[in-house]
C-alpha cells in the first residue's frame, strides 16, 4: 500500500509552503519545500525586568521579539520556565503552567506566525518567595523562541541577584533617662570631711583664742 500526499501548512508573502507525505507499509517519508521567493528567517528575542527582586514582590519579566528576516516565520512560540525562587503567576497568553507553578515548570506562548520585520512583546510574571532565607544567589532563566517548521531559534538568558532587606529590631532604641547625679555616700569618718567644715573649725579655734587672750589682760 502505498499513500502520497500533498497539502499547503503556511503561505510566505505571496507565495506558499508546502509539505509531502509518501506512506508505504510502516514506513513514512516526509519532505518540505517551497516556492522561490520565500525569503529567509531571522528570529531575535530579548528579555528584561522591571524591578530587582524582594522577598515577596512581584517580578515581571517583559520579552522582546522580532523576525529581522525577509519571510514569514511560521509556528512562532516562545518558551519560559519558572525560575528557582518563585511561583507563577497567570498571564495572558502563556499556557502550559498553573497559578503558583513550581520553579523548572515549562510555559509556553504561541505567537503563530511573524512576517518580515515584525516584531511583539509578552509579559512573563512571577512571584519572588517572601521567605528569603529559601532564595538562591541569583535568580535566572532562559527565555527562548522559535519556529518549529523553519527550524530557526533564538534565546535570551536573565540573572537578577535578590536584594535582602536587613532584618527589623523591636523594643526602645535609645537609654532610659533619669538622674545622672551620682547617689551621696554617707561620712564615715575624719578622712571624708567636707573641707568647707574644716575651714569652719579653724576659723572657730582661732577665734576663741583671741578671746581668750583679751580676757587674761582684763584680769591683771
Amino acid at each position: 500500500m502505498c499513500r502520497l500526499a500533498l497539502g499547503s501548512v503556511g503561505e510566505c508573502g505571496s507565495d506558499r509552503l508546502y509539505y509531502s507525505s509518501e506512506t508505504t507499509g510502516w514506513r513514512t517519508r516526509v519532505a518540505s519545500f517551497a516556492e522561490p521567493g520565500c525569503g529567509n528567517v531571522a528570529l531575535y528575542i530579548d528579555k528584561s525586568a522591571d524591578r530587582d527582586p524582594t522577598p515577596g514582590s512581584r517580578l515581571t519579566y517583559r520579552l522582546q521579539f522580532s523576525n529581522n528576516g525577509s519571510g514569514t516565520a511560521h509556528g512562532v512560540t516562545l518558551t519560559e520556565s519558572v525560575p528557582a525562587g518563585t511561583s507563577f503567576v497567570p498571564t495572558h497568553g502563556w499556557t502550559g503552567c498553573n497559578a503558583g507553578a513550581e520553579p523548572g515548570t515549562e510555559c509556553t506562548y504561541d505567537v503563530g506566525a511573524l512576517a518580515a520585520g515584525a516584531s511583539g512583546e509578552a509579559d512573563f510574571v512571577v512571584t519572588v518567595d517572601p521567605n528569603a532565607a529559601a532564595l538562591p544567589a541569583t535568580i535566572a532563566n532562559t527565555a527562548r523562541i522559535e519556529s518549529d517548521y523553519d527550524g530557526i531559534s533564538d534565546e535570551a538568558q536573565l540573572s537578577l541577584t535578590p536584594i535582602i532587606p536587613p532584618p527589623t529590631t523591636t523594643g526602645p532604641t535609645t537609654p532610659p533617662t533619669g538622674p545622672t547625679t551620682p547617689p551621696t555616700l554617707p561620712n564615715t569618718g575624719a578622712a571624708t570631711a567636707s573641707p568647707t567644715l574644716a575651714a569652719l573649725a579653724t576659723t572657730l579655734v582661732v577665734a576663741g583664742g583671741l578671746i581668750l587672750a583679751v580676757r587674761r589682760r582684763s584680769l591683771r
